[in-house]
């Protein structure tokens, strides 16, 4: 995991302007972070993850999948943040994310399903 946070990190290097490539890099790298989180418990892991999934938010405008996709992530950092720091307002932003999520989600897919699981599940710790 920490080549491809390495990787990934050199791979935005490239990126000097705002493009839909670079959204996507940085939503890998959420997740990279995210998965290192979850291996060393260390915070600041997380907090990166959530950084970044928050920029790459701001590059994808477009209700396509790839917004989705960011939004359930954040979602699921946030839950987790505040399963580690007990801040409420973590969990009411993870709700927040992940009902936006599920506004662009309009099949039933995979996707659909985590997005239905992890809502309920942040709505069983308000």
């Amino acid at each position: 995991t920490d080549k491809a946070i390495q990787l990934e990190y050199a791979a935005l290097s490239f990126h000097s302007k705002p493009c839909s490539r670079q959204a996507q890099l940085l939503t890998n790298l959420a997740i990279h972070l995210g998965d290192q989180f979850a291996q060393t418990g260390e915070l600041e892991h997380l907090d990166e993850a959530i950084k970044l999934e928050r920029e790459a938010l701001t590059l994808h405008t477009e209700p396509t999948g790839d917004r989705s996709l960011s939004l359930a992530n954040l979602g699921s950092h946030l839950g987790s943040q505040f399963q580690h720091t007990g801040q409420v307002a973590d969990l009411e932003e993870a709700i927040v994310f992940d009902r936006q999520a599920l506004a662009l989600q309009t099949s039933p897919t995979p996707d659909r399903a985590l997005s239905l699981t992890n809502l309920t599940f942040h709505l069983s710790n308000r």
